[in-house]
């Protein structure tokens, strides 16, 4: 499988690339931040990649970041949507807006991607908030150490704002933003004075709607 490709740009239209790699032409379907990279360094361009294998032949597609990988990768699960459509979402609105349409269940700038209807929308915020327990208990098992990280001015003393901070770090997310985001969400549940804890599904939520 191909993770990335670093080559010369040969040619570049409507976001499909033709990337030279050791003599060879490598054919790659780009999101519009992943084309404005190559754009920017066409004698060394670099694309982290996924590779698409079907029964009628290997697809690539490139992306700016791991952070785009890895929402791409959330994209296709949602029932209905395929690559190229998944393409165009983050092509539309970038990783970090759409993880905030998500994350507030904002559906609006969703429907401005072409191909994206009132019910594709909806689909893709409940399918993708439940999505997010699942990257939670992944990075959870992964990344246990961040329990002792620091959040703002005091260490993190509950595991589930850790697993949350751990699964930004995993999209992609600088970690001074990351702690930032979820320094707010805790700050705000501290001010309300709400005795429940929250579990890290919903820290990850509303860190990702206050992300935009």
């Amino acid at each position: 499988m191909i993770g990335s490709l670093r080559g010369k740009l040969i040619s570049l239209h409507s976001g499909v690339a033709i990337l030279e790699v050791g003599g060879v032409g490598y054919e790659i379907t780009l999101t519009a931040q992943a084309s404005e990279l190559v754009r920017k360094s066409p004698e060394q361009a670099f694309v982290t990649v996924f590779t698409d294998l079907r029964e009628n032949g290997i697809f690539l597609y490139g992306f700016a970041d791991r952070a785009e990988r890895e929402v791409f990768h959330l994209l296709k699960k949602v029932k209905g949507i395929g690559a190229k459509l998944s393409v165009a979402i983050l092509s539309c609105l970038g990783t970090k807006r759409l993880l905030y349409c998500i994350g507030s269940g904002e559906s609006d700038a969703l429907l401005s991607v072409s191909g994206v209807g009132k019910k594709t929308a909806q689909r893709i915020i409940v399918e993708l908030r439940e999505t997010v327990e699942e990257l939670i208990g992944e990075t959870a098992q992964t990344n246990a150490h961040a329990s002792s990280d620091v959040i703002g001015d005091r260490p993190v003393l509950s595991q589930e704002a850790a697993d949350a901070l751990c699964a930004l770090d995993r999209l992609g997310f600088s970690q001074e933003s990351a702690k930032k985001a979820i320094d707010r969400v805790l700050s705000a549940r501290s001010q309300a004075a709400v005795g429940k804890e929250l579990k890290s599904g919903e820290i990850l939520r509303l860190a990702l709607a206050s992300l935009s």
